[in-house]
């Protein structure tokens, strides 16, 4: 009895798994190579970052920052927690583009639309981190600016959160987050702090201004 009895004929199934290997095997190098290229991209892209970054003195500004502080307090430098950041984002590329390679349908079209994607999420990251420790730096100046008091330190609470809210919410426009119930609370909010500032400036710069027009007064006495 021959196998075409069973419906198995090893002649054809040997063509299907030849045919197979060829259409799969150059899907599965491109994958491996990938990774491969990706991995060492990473580490070298690593090492570059963080050694530019600590030649720069960033950790003198990130001292002085709320975020700043937090990220050097969990062990890393300025150097180091930049060089980790590319080098993750360049791991995560590669994946993205190896399981692309692979052209399976089903997934070849989630990965495209990552890919697409992944720029603005980089954007909005950047933005967000880099925005929080400027706001906070600002925020720092405020307070150093004026003499140490109460006001001082609202001052410089009121002038962080309001640059916070700016800055999240550009990083979360540039991440094509919907952002429309955080407009409806913009205004509100702007109005609070424009009056919160107004108070403090003026309680901070009444003594000044007490003095300045005493002295107005006193030089058209004289003449």
């Amino acid at each position: 009895m021959s196998d075409a009895t069973y419906g198995f004929e090893p002649s054809g199934f040997l063509n299907a798994l030849i045919a197979g290997f060829f259409d799969w095997a150059p899907r599965l190098i491109v994958f491996a190579v990938t990774l491969l290229v990706g991995w060492i991209v990473g580490r070298l892209l690593y090492s570059a970052v963080s050694r530019i970054v600590g030649r720069m003195g960033w950790e003198h500004y990130m001292r002085k920052t709320v975020i700043g502080r937090a990220i050097l307090s969990s062990g890393y430098t300025a150097g180091t927690f930049s060089a980790s950041v590319v080098k993750w984002l360049t791991y995560l590329v590669a994946i993205l583009y190896s399981i692309y390679a692979l052209n399976i349908p089903e997934l070849s079209a989630g990965v495209s639309q990552v890919l697409a994607y992944l720029p603005s999420l980089v954007t909005g990251i950047v933005i967000l981190v880099v925005g929080l420790i400027l706001a906070d730096w600002t925020a720092e100046l405020v307070r150093q600016g004026q003499p140490k008091s109460e006001l001082s330190t609202l001052a410089s609470d009121v002038v962080r959160v309001f640059l916070y809210f700016i800055v999240i919410t550009v990083a979360l426009a540039n991440m094509r987050i919907d952002i429309t119930i955080i407009y409806i609370f913009a205004t509100p909010i702007a109005w609070s702090i424009a009056i919160i500032l107004g108070i403090v400036v003026g309680w901070t710069l009444k003594d000044r201004v007490k003095e300045l027009i005493e002295r107005v007064l006193r030089g058209s006495e004289g003449r």
